[in-house]
């Protein structure tokens, strides 16, 4: 195999591994807001209400912001959270003026805390056009864990797929590569990394979902939005079967 067959291989299998701390990539696009932001739940935890109020752009005050402002308050547990992570923070500007929305999420024994302020900025001033708490309860986070026991034959069939295909394209990616063929084989590298159609199975309630219209990488994949159910999929690897059927026929 030449360098160059070696180098595509190897970006192919790790593309799925790449990644970094997002956490500290969110905090670093406005680590001001964002310490700002988590010393009003601060505020909010030691009683200084008034403090926080004061911060508020006056306009945000509507005739239920006593009522709605005391709700939010009560949702925040007496105890000290086990973990504090950022996990969104973006800004949408016009001109002079920008709206920048930071999420913090507060990890506590029994329940997670995402606490979202959205703050309001023009020149040097800043002020807190809303805020929000969302619970999340710890019952819930655990039912939407990735675990194997006590699930149904749809969802352990399409895991099976899922690691079975990626499997089965890498080797007739290689397989493909070494082949001396000519320069087709560029044409089929490029259509073995992909596969068509879709099944995707909720991990968490065995709901299954069929789409027509998708490629995916190396025919599966797997992927959790932030505090929801994995999402397991697989695709038909058409690429690699016909490949294989092309290679059988032609070396007859």
């Amino acid at each position: 195999m030449q360098n160059g067959d070696f180098c595509l291989l190897a970006l192919v299998f790790f593309i799925p591994f790449s990644g970094c701390d997002r956490s500290t990539q969110i905090e670093r696009r406005s680590p001001g807001d964002v310490s700002s932001v988590k010393t009003y739940f601060e505020m909010l935890r030691q009683g200084e209400y008034d403090r926080v109020e004061l911060a508020f752009d006056p306009a945000a005050k509507d005739t239920g912001f006593r009522s709605g402002f005391e709700q939010m308050i009560a949702t925040i547990p007496a105890e000290n959270p086990v973990g504090v992570k950022t996990v969104r923070v973006d800004a949408q500007c016009e001109e002079a003026l920008c709206y920048n929305r930071v999420i913090v999420e507060y990890r506590y024994s029994k329940q997670l805390i995402l606490f979202s302020v959205l703050l309001k900025k023009e020149g040097s001033q800043s002020l807190i056009e809303g805020m929000h708490i969302r619970v999340i309860p710890d019952s819930f986070l655990k039912a939407n864990e990735f675990a194997l026991s006590k699930k149904g034959i749809s969802q352990y069939a399409i895991l099976t797929l899922a690691i079975l295909f990626p499997a089965a394209s890498l080797y007739t990616l290689i397989v493909c590569v070494r082949s001396r063929i000519g320069p087709e084989k560029w044409i089929w590298v490029a259509f073995i990394l992909f596969g068509i159609l879709r099944l995707r199975v909720n991990w968490t309630t065995g709901q299954l979902d069929f789409q027509m219209m998708v490629i995916q990488v190396l025919s599966a994949g797997a992927i959790a939005e932030p505090y929801q159910p994995w999402m397991i999929s697989v695709s038909l690897p058409l690429g690699a079967i016909l490949f294989l059927i092309y290679r059988k026929i032609k070396v007859r």
